[in-house]
């Protein structure tokens, strides 16, 4: 197991929420 593929993936988790809390927003919004 590579830190950076570790790194990447917690990444990737990071931007998931961010975009669902997003979109959750925007809907809420319009």
């Amino acid at each position: 197991r590579s830190p950076i593929k570790e790194e990447t993936i917690d990444r990737m988790r990071l931007d998931e929420d961010f975009l669902t809390d997003f979109f959750r927003e925007h809907i809420n919004i319009s």
